[in-house]
């Protein structure tokens, strides 16, 4: 019963793993719940909710790929570009980054294609002469 309660408590979707993280630090602290008890209210499991991200801010690197012709358009040419000119940290960083800030790749044109009527082949009426 007490359970319901507590997930009375909580407003909205517990989906994601950063909510999730943040309804057990609520429960937690808000309720006085154990760790356990609190995963184990939302569904969820103590690693989960223990993990912390180690990723760094990409604050500088999206204000250099949002800079105008900073790039020839390539997610791998934008992580080049980001990391100085270095060895990239990531092709999937440079990607990820394009994807959040809706940046896109300029699409080269497509396969070229014969214009009008094709000519069909000409069959010969006989077969060629022998002896010419």
């Amino acid at each position: 019963m007490l359970d319901n309660a507590a997930l009375k408590d909580l407003l909205g979707k517990v989906v994601t793993p950063t909510v999730r993280r943040g309804a057990a630090m609520y429960l937690r602290q808000a309720l006085d719940r154990s760790e356990r008890r609190a995963c184990r209210v939302i569904g969820t499991d103590g690693a989960g909710v223990r993990y912390q991200s180690l990723r760094t801010g990409d604050g500088a690197l999206r204000k250099r790929l949002k800079a105008p012709k900073s790039t020839g358009g390539s997610a791998i040419a934008a992580c080049t570009f980001c990391c100085g000119g270095n060895a990239m940290p990531s092709i999937e960083r440079g990607q990820r980054l394009y994807r959040e800030e809706r940046l896109s790749v300029r699409l080269r044109g497509g396969r070229r294609r014969a214009i009008g009527t094709r000519r069909p082949i000409e069959v010969p009426l006989r077969p060629p002469s022998a002896g010419a």
